[in-house]
């Protein structure tokens, strides 16, 4: 998908809302004129994103009689309103995209716990921990914690521990609050 603003497009994917901007070239322009002070001041004109660009032209280097007037000041305020939705516009997309990032994250890491390797894995460190909570030393385990996700999905043993459910929602709980603290 393509939503044009003033000097540059923003495209992104509808389905992983990934984006970019893209700069117009102004390959095609005119010239305009606008009143300043005394006189008129001419610059080149993009026919494609509509910016003034460019350093002001003498008037004896272009045909006067083809170079359209503007008001700049309407101008000036309609450019900082296409710059506004724009800015608008790309944080949405950028607040989708984490959405998105999250969603698709949660995907995968269910996917893998649902796997025959994860299972395994799982097996081995509740045999190697006794099947004992290692959080609290007191509860059968029956739960794996990652200590970290450095390794996720080719973890080595040593980042996974057996936990009891209450201790590894404890742990879940002080992990989600210490990432909104860093965020």
């Amino acid at each position: 998908m393509n939503e044009e603003y003033v000097g540059y497009d923003l495209i992104f994917c509808p389905d992983c809302y990934n984006s970019r901007t893209e700069s117009c070239n102004h390959e095609r322009y005119g010239y305009a004129k606008y009143f300043v002070g005394n006189g008129f001041r001419v610059q080149k004109f993009c026919s494609n994103c509509f910016s003034l660009f460019g350093s002001a032209i003498k008037h004896s280097d272009v045909d006067m009689v083809n170079v359209k007037t503007i008001e700049k000041d309407k101008y000036d305020r309609w450019h900082n309103e296409q710059y506004e939705k724009f800015q608008k516009r790309f944080i949405k997309i950028k607040e989708l995209h984490s959405l998105w990032q999250v969603a698709e994250h949660q995907r995968k890491h269910q996917e893998y716990l649902n796997s025959q390797v994860w299972k395994e894995k799982r097996q081995e460190v509740l045999k190697r921990d006794d099947y004992l909570c290692q959080a609290c030393l007191k509860h059968r385990a029956s739960e794996v914690h990652h200590l970290t996700y450095d390794h996720f999905g080719d973890e080595p043993l040593f980042d996974l521990i057996s936990v009891c459910r209450q201790c590894h929602e404890k742990i879940s709980t002080i992990d989600i609050k210490r990432k909104s603290l860093l965020a």
